[in-house]
């Protein structure tokens, strides 16, 4: 299927008014402490903000899990994650949702990384004032899973971090990362073919061809250096499932730590990000709970 600038336009109406519905369903955290719009820098636009909402006290775990939302690098904002995380909030982990600003032809992944990195940046830098647990997982579904990976190799691998330009955090607890259905080899899915000039730019940004950038927020070109525990799901209905299956082959020939949650399900509604979007679902119910199952398992 060719993907031009009609059908482009037509996805993110279908999206804008199925988000339009979660966004009207979502919890409003009634009882819960939280710290929302938080924004890094006085002024600045909603998409540079985060939102932080710390679990019920009788069932708190001291663990803090930071979530990067997907939507094709031009659709979707953390309010649209807020009923998935809900479920980890109601598990007793502490949440927070980052944000960026979407593409739209000259906006790219420097800018929207950069974003990402500030406002986790802030987030590390206020920890103690939120009063969240400080073990950390991140976590990212689709085009989110692509920027919770680099986020988690840049604070991990100085050469990384160097390259794109970002300063070290430090006494950062890191414990694990988990992916929902991630873009990992960027530049392949950056180089899609099927898509017109005008959608690549508007997903991938005006600097698309530049290979240099592209391979710098690419998180499969420095993957044989990292070596935080990985959760990744993925499924037969994923579109971008071969990013999934390449972090899975990768990690197994380089003896990474990764559980792979693959569903072989024939069931067309269990398809790319489901846990999130679909999430009465049995399968989705299956892998959310997994990667709970998961960050206890490594939380030390």
């Amino acid at each position: 299927m060719r993907v031009n600038r009609l059908v482009l336009k037509i996805i993110k109406h279908y999206l804008n008014k199925s988000g339009d519905q979660i966004v009207a369903n979502k919890p409003d955290f009634a009882g819960y402490t939280k710290f929302l719009d938080i924004a890094p820098e006085e002024g600045c636009q909603d998409c540079y903000r985060y939102d932080v909402i710390l679990a019920k006290p009788e069932n708190r775990l001291g663990i803090t899990l930071v979530d990067v939302h997907g939507g094709a690098y031009v659709y979707s904002t953390r309010r649209h994650n807020h009923t998935f995380m809900n479920f980890f909030l109601e598990k007793g982990f502490d949440i927070v949702l980052l944000d960026y600003p979407l593409g739209n032809g000259k906006i790219g992944p420097k800018e929207q990384f950069g974003a990402i990195y500030e406002q986790f940046q802030h987030f590390a830098t206020h920890m103690k004032e939120y009063g969240v647990g400080e073990k950390l997982f991140l976590t990212g579904d689709s085009a989110g899973g692509h920027y919770a990976l680099l986020l988690a190799e840049a604070l991990t691998l100085p050469n990384v971090r160097e390259n794109l330009g970002k300063p070290s955090l430090d006494n950062l607890n890191l414990q694990g990362i988990l992916l929902s259905c991630p873009v990992y080899d960027y530049v392949n899915t950056a180089a899609t073919k099927g898509l017109t000039k005008y959608v690549r730019h508007q997903m991938f940004g005006p600097e698309c061809d530049n290979l240099d950038l592209v391979k710098a927020h690419c998180p499969r070109v420095n993957f044989k250096e990292f070596n935080l525990p990985i959760f990744v799901s993925s499924c037969r209905n994923d579109f971008i499932g071969f990013n999934s299956k390449l972090l899975d082959e990768d990690s197994k020939a380089l003896g990474k730590d990764l559980t792979y949650l693959y569903l072989d399900s024939d069931n067309r509604k269990v398809d790319h990000v489901h846990n999130l979007t679909k999430m009465d679902l049995p399968e989705s119910l299956k892998v959310n709970q997994a990667m709970v199952d998961f960050m206890l398992a490594k939380v030390h």
